[in-house]
């Protein structure tokens, strides 16, 4: 092979790279590390979401429990729906976001909606970090006395980044831990406290 014909085959290598990685591959179902029951419990996690409950909170104070948790559940299972529908070609053929984009969008084009969900994403991680900071900080507050809303906010964030650097395993992991004492906490409030609750 000549310098040249090296040249350009490195050329071409550099111009079509950066469309392929092991980490955009299609993933098939023998090797995906997260489960039905993986799933599920996370699913659990996310319905109960701290920001839906308190920006929600003022518009059901006068519906009793029952329906509290009726109107959650629905919404959890529409959002859940939407969800599938939307990712229905990552599910069943194991692509991931970008490389599903690029068939409306482009290679090029596909960075728009990449970016306008990762701008959501970080809106999202921002004011859940925030309810998150002042349920913690109250916490504080009433066991030590100690009030650091600030604090709670970026060791909360710190912690949550921390989770997810260690892909989503680690995710399902947390949440297999966080979806069963969120469903007992819900509970005991539930028996503790049937008067104010309902």
């Amino acid at each position: 092979m000549t310098q040249g014909q090296q040249s350009n085959s490195t050329q071409l290598k550099s111009k079509t790279s950066h469309l392929k990685s092991p980490d955009l591959f299609p993933i098939g179902l023998q090797k995906r590390t997260m489960t039905m029951t993986g799933f599920s419990i996370l699913w659990v996690s996310m319905a109960v979401v701290l920001a839906a409950f308190a920006i929600g909170g003022d518009a059901i104070q006068q519906l009793p429990l029952h329906l509290v948790i009726l109107a959650t559940i629905a919404g959890s299972v529409g959002i859940g729906i939407c969800m599938t529908l939307t990712g229905d070609i990552g599910i069943e053929h194991g692509l991931s976001f970008p490389v599903y984009l690029r068939a409306p969008f482009g290679t090029i084009g596909t960075h728009i909606p990449s970016i306008v969900r990762g701008l959501v994403a970080s809106c999202w991680f921002g004011v859940n970090t925030f309810f998150g900071a002042t349920g913690i900080n109250a916490i504080m507050v009433m066991l030590f006395g100690i009030d650091q809303w600030f604090i709670c906010f970026l060791v909360f964030a710190a912690l949550q980044l921390f989770n997810t650097a260690f892909g989503i395993k680690a995710v399902e992991r947390f949440a297999n831990f966080a979806a069963p004492i969120i469903v007992l906490i819900s509970g005991w409030m539930y028996m503790t406290y049937p008067n104010k609750l309902n």
